[in-house]
C-alpha cells in the first residue's frame, strides 16, 4: 500500500461536511470570554488564517474553563511543559475567505473534484466549510504543548501546517513525536473535547463536530457574530 492510500484511509474515519450538516443546534447562549482576561495561556500566531480578535483570542466561557484544566494536566504530565492555545473564535467573514482561497487551489489541481459535494468534502478536510464550522461558535481551538522557552514540543510539523503529514494517526511519524500527539489528545479528550483528526491541534466543545463525535442530539454553540455580542 502507498503512503497516499494509507492516506485516503485516515481521511474515511473523519467526520465530513455531510455529517455535520445534518447536525442541528440548539444554542445555550453561554458567554464568549476573553483568554487574556481569563489567564489561560496563548499565543497569537502568523499563518495563512489571520486572526479575528486582535491581540487576544476569545471562547466560550465553558471551553475557557475546560483549557485551564488542560494546561493544568499537561503541566503534570510532561514536566516543563504547558498547553499553549493559538486560535479560538473566528469570524464567519475569515472563515469564508479561507475556504474561498483553499477552493480555489484544489479548483485547479490535477483531476479536481468533479461535483459541488465532492469539492466541499475535499476543501473540509483542510479548513471547514462556512456552514459547519466549529471557530465561528467560540466552541473550537487550536493548540499545541510548549516548553518553558515557548518551543513547541515536536509534533512531527508546526501547528497550522495543513499538509497531510499533520494528519493525527500519521503512520510515518517517530514514536517520539507519535507520543507527543497521543498525549496532547488523550488530555483534550478527557476533558470532552472532540478531535478533528485531519489536524493534530484542532479540537473542539459543543459544535456540530462536538455533537456528531460524542452522538449528541444537538450542537449547544452556534455560530455568533462575536462584534455584536460584545457590543451588546
Amino acid at each position: 500500500m502507498t503512503k497516499d492510500e494509507l492516506f485516503v484511509l485516515l481521511e474515511e474515519k473523519f467526520l465530513t461536511y455531510k455529517d455535520l450538516k445534518s447536525t442541528p443546534v440548539a444554542e445555550n447562549h453561554e458567554p464568549m470570554v476573553s483568554l487574556k482576561k481569563s489567564g489561560v495561556k496563548f499565543t497569537l500566531l502568523d499563518g495563512l488564517i489571520p486572526p479575528s480578535t486582535g491581540d487576544d483570542i476569545f471562547v466560550r466561557a465553558g471551553v475557557s474553563e475546560k483549557l485551564k484544566k488542560a494546561q493544568l494536566m499537561i503541566a503534570d504530565l510532561i514536566d516543563g511543559c504547558v498547553l499553549d492555545i493559538v486560535y479560538g473564535y473566528r469570524s464567519l467573514a475569515v472563515q469564508k475567505n479561507s475556504y474561498e482561497e483553499f477552493r480555489h487551489i484544489i479548483s485547479n489541481q490535477p483531476n479536481p473534484p468533479t461535483s459541488e459535494d465532492e469539492l466541499n468534502e475535499a476543501i473540509h478536510r483542510l479548513v471547514a466549510v462556512p456552514e459547519v464550522a466549529g471557530h465561528p461558535t467560540g466552541g473550537a481551538v487550536d493548540v499545541r504543548i510548549i516548553d518553558k522557552d515557548g518551543k513547541e514540543l515536536d509534533m512531527g510539523t508546526p501547528a497550522h501546517n495543513f499538509e497531510k503529514e499533520s494528519y493525527t494517526f500519521n503512520p510515518f511519524l517517530s514514536k517520539q513525536v507519535w507520543d507527543n500527539r497521543q498525549k496532547l489528545r488523550q488530555t483534550m479528550l478527557g476533558l470532552g473535547f472532540a478531535p478533528f483528526d485531519g489536524e493534530w491541534w484542532h479540537f473542539s466543545y459543543g459544535d456540530r463536530e462536538w455533537a456528531t463525535y460524542y452522538k449528541k442530539p444537538h450542537a449547544i454553540y452556534d455560530q455568533i457574530d462575536l462584534d455584536s455580542v460584545l457590543k451588546s
